[in-house]
This record gives C-alpha cells, sequence and structure tokens, in this order.
C-alpha cells in the first residue's frame, strides 16, 4: 500500500479534474511495479471517459514511457497560481507541433489544447501493464 493518490479529483461535464499534488492516501502496488517512484494513482470523477472508466475507478499512472497515440492520458496543464494543477483523463489522438487532439466518450467529441498549456501528458497504465499478461 504505497502507490500515493494524489490531489481531489472534481468531476464536470469537461470530464477535467484538479491534482494538488498532495498524497491524500495510498493504493496497493502492483508486484510489477515495484520500486518504481514515477506511479501514483487518481480517483476518477464525471463521466466524460464513460464506459472506459467511471466515477469512483481509481487509476495508475506512470511517467516513464511516453504515451502513444490511443493511450488513455492524464494531460496535467501547467499549475494555477495557487498550486493545483488542472488535468484531463482522455484518450491521445495525436500530437502536432502546436496542438494536442483528445478524445473522450461521453459526449463522444474531439478537443484540442495548445501545447503551450501543457505540462505533461501521462500514460495510464492498462491491464496488461499490471498484470504482465
Amino acid at each position: 500500500m504505497d502507490v500515493p493518490i494524489l490531489g481531489t479529483a472534481w468531476g464536470g461535464e469537461s470530464g477535467d479534474f484538479t491534482m494538488n499534488g498532495e498524497t491524500g492516501a495510498f493504493a496497493r502496488r502492483p508486484p510489477r511495479y515495484e520500486g518504481r517512484a514515477d506511479v501514483f494513482a487518481l480517483y476518477v470523477q464525471g463521466n466524460s471517459m464513460e464506459p472506459r472508466y467511471f466515477a469512483g475507478e481509481l487509476i495508475l499512472v506512470e511517467k516513464r514511457r511516453p504515451p502513444q497515440n490511443g493511450d488513455n492520458v492524464v494531460v496535467e496543464l501547467h499549475p494555477s497560481p495557487d498550486g493545483t494543477c488542472e488535468a484531463f483523463l482522455k484518450v491521445l489522438v495525436a500530437r502536432t507541433p502546436t496542438k494536442l487532439r483528445l478524445r473522450q466518450y461521453n459526449p463522444a467529441k474531439e478537443i484540442e489544447i495548445d501545447l503551450t498549456k501543457v505540462g505533461q501528458v501521462l500514460r495510464v497504465l492498462n491491464t496488461v501493464d499490471l498484470l504482465g499478461i
């Protein structure tokens, strides 16, 4: 039980939530990720990623492996003056020289974010990653 669950998730129509970087609790670490300090967890709130992710579900995120098109990602924007970071749980569609194109499921739509606003794009671990199948 040593994977930090970071911040507080607030749902909204856009599917956004806020990470404040503070550890509120800990989740069980999958054996494959022993010793990896770059893995953390978040609770999903809101319904923009249903039916893939539901409100209350815990996801594990890694910083080490760069996401590829088609991966589920957490896109963290640059911090606000109070230190919180707006972030989005979406599917990475494409990265252009100036934009990040993302997709959500509910309602189905694509959104674009200017890369100058993006702090980091982090890959959400899937079942194969976690179980090593």
